[in-house]
C-alpha cells in the first residue's frame, strides 16, 4: 500500500507531524553546535588568557624600564597638557605670560620671537610637532626631552588626563606611567631609546 500523502504536504505545506520533526532536527543540530563549540571557546579563552598574561609581564618590565631611565633623565623628560607647554617654557625662561596668555600686556609675542617664530603653531612645530596635527596639542600629553645643546623635541600622547592640569613635571615624579595605555608607553620607549621584546611591540 503506498504511503497516505496529505494534501497540505502536496501543497508545499508541511503536516504537523513533519513540522515537529523538523523543529526536533533543529533543536539536535543546535545542541551540537553548542557543546562543540563550547570546548574550542573554552580553549580559545585559554589560550587568549595566557597571552593576556605573557602581554602584562612584557608591559609591566617595560614599564619598570622606562621609569628608571625617566629617573636618570630628571628634569630632562617632561610631561603635562600639550596646550600649557608654550606657557610653562615662557615663563622658565623668564617672560610674563598672564593666566590669560594672549593678553596684549603679556609678553608671550616676544617669546614668541625670541624663539623665532610667530604664533603657537610655529613654536610647536620648532618642537617637532607637525603644524597638521596643531590640533592634537589641546587634547594631548606632551613629553618634551631636553638635550645638551638646549634644543627640545616634543611627542604627543594619549591620556593628557594623567597630567597636573597646570605645570609640567619630571616625567618619573607624574603619575603618568603608572596610567598610561600601552601605547603611550611604548612611544615613551622608543624616544628615550629602550629595546622591548617584540610582543610587547604589537
Amino acid at each position: 500500500m503506498p504511503p497516505v500523502v496529505s494534501q497540505r504536504t502536496l501543497f508545499g505545506i508541511p503536516s504537523t507531524v513533519e513540522v515537529q520533526m523538523a523543529k526536533f532536527a533543529a533543536e539536535l543540530a543546535h545542541e551540537r553546535a553548542v557543546s562543540q563549540g563550547g570546548g574550542a571557546s573554552t580553549d580559545d579563552r585559554a589560550q587568549s588568557e595566557a597571552g593576556s598574561s605573557g602581554d602584562d609581564a612584557v608591559e609591566a618590565a617595560l614599564r619598570k624600564r622606562v621609569k628608571a631611565a625617566a629617573c636618570e633623565m630628571g628634569a630632562d623628560a617632561l610631561i603635562g597638557r600639550g596646550m600649557r607647554y608654550f606657557i610653562f617654557a615662557g615663563r622658565e625662561a623668564g617672560f610674563d605670560i598672564p593666566a590669560y596668555p594672549f593678553d596684549p600686556k603679556g609678553e608671550l609675542k616676544d617669546f614668541l620671537a625670541e624663539r623665532g617664530v610667530r604664533n603657537l603653531p610655529g613654536y610647536y612645530a620648532g618642537l617637532g610637532i607637525p603644524q597638521d596635527r596643531y590640533e592634537d596639542v589641546q587634547t594631548h600629553a606632551l613629553l618634551v626631552l631636553r638635550r645638551p645643546d638646549a634644543s627640545e623635541r616634543g611627542v604627543l600622547l594619549r591620556g593628557a588626563e594623567y597630567c597636573d592640569a597646570t605645570r609640567f613635571v619630571p616625567l618619573c615624579e607624574s603619575r603618568f606611567l603608572d596610567l598610561c595605555d600601552a601605547g603611550a608607553l611604548r612611544a615613551i620607549a622608543r624616544e628615550l631609546r629602550i629595546d622591548f621584546p617584540s610582543s610587547a611591540s604589537r
